[in-house]
Order: C-alpha cells, then sequence, then structure tokens
C-alpha cells in the first residue's frame, strides 16, 4: 500500500533495536516519563491524525496521563515498560503505528503454552485448526465461545488495547498470537498468574457445547496435528515469492501465487534511484540472490541484479502463456501476503488489464502527506523547497513544515469532475514508476500486450495486509472476484511509516506520516472488504476443515 516501503524494507534490515538497559534492570521513573514524553511527541508531530480512531484529542491525552501516573516509583524493567505503553499507542488504532515487540520471538514449536492453534473465518468465528496431542483432535473444527470466562468478543477488544489493529479481521488473528504463547497469554489475561490452569469453552462442529480445563504444567507435542489435507498441486515460493503454474494440461486455469513484495530486481532499482549508496544496497540484496542461486554472490551489483527474479518478467511471462492456450480463469493467491512494495499491484494490473486500466485505477486513490520534519529526516529523496515551489504555483502559497498536502485529493475531486487533463495524470504516474526501471522499459513500449481470463478469482485472509492489501483492492476495482476471508487491513488507513527509536529506553517502533484512501466514495469497503465468495464457517465445515479449504473453495467456484 505504502508508496515507499523499500526505504522502510532498507531500513529494518539495517537497524535494530539497541536496549540501553539490561532487561532485568529498573529504568528510573524519570527517564520512562521522558521516553513516553517524547513518544507522544513523535505521534502528533508525525501522525496526521492520531486521535480520529481513538475518541479524539482528549481522549489521547487522558491514555497519556493515564500511562505517567501509573509508572511506579521505583521504575519499570524495560519489558514492562514496553506493556505499559501498549494502550496509549494502540488507542491510535493504525496498525502502521506500533512498538516493536524485542523482548517476544515468536515459536510455534515451543513446549510451553496452550495446546490449539485458531483460524479465522469470514463471519468472525474463530475455530481450532491445529491441536498439539493426539488426545485434543476431537476439538478440530471446534469455534472458540470463552476462554477463563472471557467471551470472544471480550477478547477482541482486549487484543485491540495490546497490539495494533486495524479491524476486527486484524484483531482475531492477533488474538490467535496472543493466546498460543504463555507469556503473551498472561498479559491479555493478567489473572492467570493466579492460577495454574486455564478454562476454554467450545461449540463443536455438531453443535454441542463443550468445556475444558488445560493445566500449565502439561508440555505442547510438535508436529502440530491438523484436518486431512487434500492434495493440492501448487506452485512453491522456495526461491521466489511471486510463482505462478497451471492447473490443468490445457491450461485454461492459472495459478499465481505472491506471498510478499518485498524482494524482487525492481525494489533494488528503486534504492538505485533513490541514492542509497552502493554497500547499503549490495546488502539490502544479496539475500534475495543467495535464495535464487548457488554458489558466492557476485561483487558488482549489475550481476547480482540480474540474478534476482523480475515482477515485470515473471507476470509478462504468464500473460504471454495465458494468451497464447486461451486461459480462461486465474487465481490470485493473496493470502499470506503481508505487504512490501505497492509497484507489484501496478505491474500486474498493468500485463492483466492494460495501460488504460492502470492510468484510471491511479485515480481511484489518493495520500494526503503530512509534511513533519521526521517526515523529511527519513525519506531524504523529497525535497521541501522544491515540493514548495509547485505547490505554491498551484495554489499562490507556500506551504510550511507540519502542514498538510491535499493535492492528491484535489487531483483526485479534479479527476472525479473530469477538470484534470489526462496528459496531467499520464505524466504523473509515468514519473511515479521511472525509478523501477525493468518495467519503465516496458511501461514505455507502444505496444502493451495484456490478457484479461475470462474470470479472475482473488484468494485473502486476515493476513493479506499493507502492500498486499492494494494487490487486493486494485485488482477487486478492476473487476476480480475475492474469494476468502476479509483482510486485516483497512482500505482507508494511515501508512507509510518511519523507523523511529526512543533516546533513553531504546524502544523503537514505526508511525504514520500519511493518511491513504482507497475506497473515497465507499466508507464501508474503507473499513472492511468483504469477498464475493467469504469462507464462513459453514463453508469451512462442508470441507472438512482442510488446511487448504480456500483453494478447493476457489476451484470449485470455478468448476461449478
Amino acid at each position: 500500500m505504502d508508496r515507499l516501503p523499500s526505504v522502510i524494507a532498507i531500513a529494518c534490515t539495517l537497524f535494530f533495536a539497541q536496549s540501553l538497559w539490561p532487561q532485568t534492570e529498573l529504568v528510573p521513573r524519570d527517564s520512562l516519563i521522558a521516553d513516553v514524553r517524547e513518544l507522544v511527541n513523535l505521534i502528533e508531530r508525525v501522525h496526521p491524525d492520531p486521535y480520529i480512531l481513538g475518541g479524539g484529542k482528549v481522549a489521547f491525552h487522558r491514555r497519556l496521563h493515564h500511562t505517567l501516573r501509573s509508572i511506579p516509583d521505583s521504575g519499570m524493567t524495560l519489558q514492562d515498560f514496553y506493556w505499559h505503553l501498549q494502550p496509549l499507542v494502540n488507542g491510535v488504532g493504525d496498525g502502521h503505528t506500533f512498538l516493536q515487540n524485542t523482548f517476544w520471538r515468536y515459536d510455534p514449536d515451543a513446549a510451553d503454552g496452550i495446546p490449539f492453534w485458531f483460524s479465522v473465518t469470514a463471519d468472525k468465528q474463530f475455530f481450532v485448526s491445529g491441536v498439539t496431542h493426539e488426545r485434543y483432535r476431537s476439538y478440530l473444527g471446534a469455534a472458540l465461545v470463552s476462554v477463563q470466562g472471557h467471551s470472544l468478543a471480550d477478547l477482541v477488544e482486549m487484543t485491540r488495547i495490546l497490539m495494533p489493529c486495524q479491524n476486527d479481521y486484524d484483531a482475531l488473528w492477533k488474538l490467535n498470537a496472543m493466546l498460543f504463547e504463555m507469556d503473551l497469554i498472561h498479559h491479555l489475561i493478567p489473572e492467570l498468574h493466579q492460577s495454574d490452569s486455564l478454562e476454554f469453552v467450545f461449540t463443536t462442529p455438531g453443535g454441542e457445547r463443550a468445556a475444558m480445563e488445560f493445566s500449565f504444567s502439561e508440555k505442547r507435542h510438535k508436529p502440530m496435528i491438523r484436518p486431512e489435507k487434500a492434495r493440492l498441486d501448487l506452485p512453491s515460493t522456495g526461491e521466489s515469492d511471486f510463482v505462478y503454474s497451471f492447473l490443468d494440461d490445457a491450461k485454461k486455469t492459472a495459478f499465481l501465487r505472491i506471498d510478499n513484495q518485498e524482494a524482487f530486481r525492481e525494489i533494488i532499482e528503486y534504492a538505485i534511484s533513490t541514492g542509497f549508496d552502493s554497500e547499503t544496497i549490495v546488502n539490502f540484496a544479496r539475500p534475495m540472490y543467495e535464495r535464487v542461486n548457488s554458489g558466492p554472490v557476485p561483487q558488482d551489483l549489475d550481476s547480482i541484479m540480474a540474478g534476482i527474479p523480475s515482477i515485470t518478467h515473471v507476470f509478462k511471462s504468464l500473460v504471454a502463456e495465458m494468451a497464447e492456450a486461451g486461459t480462461k480463469h486465474l487465481i490470485v493467491d493473496l493470502s499470506r501476503n503481508n505487504g512490501g512494495q505497492s509497484v507489484l499491484s501496478q505491474v500486474l494490473v498493468y500485463f492483466l488489464y492494460g495501460k488504460e486500466t492502470l492510468e484510471k485505477l491511479y485515480t481511484e486513490s489518493y495520500t494526503i502527506d503530512k509534511y513533519s520534519d521526521v517526515y523529511f529526516s527519513i525519506f531524504q529523496q523529497y525535497d521541501f523547497e522544491e515540493i514548495c515551489r509547485g505547490f505554491t504555483e498551484k495554489y499562490g502559497y507556500p506551504l510550511q513544515k507540519n502542514d498538510f498536502n491535499f493535492s492528491g485529493e484535489d487531483g483526485w475531486l479534479q479527476m472525479k469532475m473530469k477538470q484534470l487533463p489526462s496528459d496531467s495524470l499520464s505524466r504523473r504516474l509515468e514519473l511515479e514508476l521511472m525509478p523501477f526501471a525493468t518495467f519503465y522499459e516496458e511501461y514505455g513500449k507502444k505496444d502493451n500486450s495484456y490478457y484479461t481470463p475470462e474470470r479472475v478469482l482473488v484468494l485473502c485472509s486476515e493476513r493479506t495486509y499493507s502492500a498486499g492489501f492494494g494487490t487486493l483492492a486494485d485488482l477487486y476495482k478492476c473487476g476480480a472476484e475475492i474469494v476468502g476471508v476479509p483482510s486485516g487491513q483497512s482500505g482507508n488507513c494511515f501508512g507509510n511509516a518511519p523507523y523511529v527509536t526512543l533516546s533513553r529506553t531504546g524502544l523503537s517502533g514505526f508511525v504514520a506520516t500519511n493518511y491513504i484512501v482507497m475506497f473515497a466514495d465507499d466508507e464501508e469497503s474503507g473499513r472492511v472488504l468483504m469477498p464475493h465468495f467469504p469462507l464462513t464457517y459453514e463453508t469451512w465445515r462442508e470441507y472438512g476443515f482442510d488446511p487448504g479449504a480456500l483453494y478447493r473453495y476457489a476451484v470449485d467456484l470455478i468448476e461449478n
């Protein structure tokens, strides 16, 4: 979704939060208060509107007041301080503004923790999709009713306080992690510190109510036991996050899998164009090369780039094969795609629907930027004075630091009222695509050989996020049909978040810098984009809670 996530990706690769205090040592209260103030100052300076989703400015500062006054005189450990800040930060209600938890690493094979793994349904149910011991097999498919007396709805609200969440589907996905790990579940349900067991209540697939008590002394077994899985011949993403295959010999149904949007040649080209030094770029590109190629990594950047897959080449090849075979159906799997660089969506739309459709799509969303000092210190490829000159020429007054730039919204309104020349739009899009050299060369050709199958189905889940959601939304606007569970990402949201670090404790995170509007005329879709074919609990049950139910459902929709 963000237009500059490659900058963030490189920053995250190079910088990791360095704790300035031993984890067991108490940080003095004065230092903690100073970091709370610094964090709030960052949020209010950088974020376009940290109040709108959290009850307003007074509510935000009420949470600040509670956070400050409840810091003990004796101070806190860094880990306790991290959790202490969660209600304040997550009260912003923005999935791209959050603090990183550097004290915990997800370990699916950990021996301690509850024996259940859950999956989310389109009708907001939460069922057991995996168990860690044979004796719990009978609970597979059972829908969660409550934990330790807390209803599912209450658990979702409690998760929103402790985790950055955009909508209920985002909260349900994060609730899964909160329940699975013992450290996290004790933060979710603090009274468990006084107990050595945990009570679950379920509704079985047959509609019966079932309660069970789990002892914390019990150790988890591995591997995870799941329902029987039908054999599916789908392409592997071992070497690349974007791969395709055909599901039949006649090539009437194609399957394109995009698990991530962070690793492809065009991102390296973008990094070069924005002025990163060669050593930084080589370090960023090396893992991409090693994933695909055996042997030593070349010394020169050109050779490294030649060994990294290009989205332009892969999508162009897919379209050529589909056109030659007369492919009728395309399934695009975004169900594991948690984001990256949004240009992937533009390249895919170009080859599937054509240049004119891409230009039209370009008019259907916009961003509103807040130009804080942090914005320009992070995104150094933007020159504030240059932006000011163009802004003054257009509007007759200059921008100042901390102003909002509404030119994107104005352009959208002008296009809607047909007041903006099409050549102006084309030039703006061309400039945006120029840094992605491989695709830009293709985009400049007079002949846009695109191919659109009769039916395009896009698979999504609550984990389809950020730029992955942007690809989902773009294909939806082009006429594709969505199958699955709604995304945890909201279409109208805050994003483009630079990395920030608190100076006294070293806690780090991200703060959004702009407001992204993907559904300007549809507020409901802007909150939750509902699938045409939702994967409900009943649908899951029809497929025997098969982990591959989403794929089987999509194939059945095509065949039937």
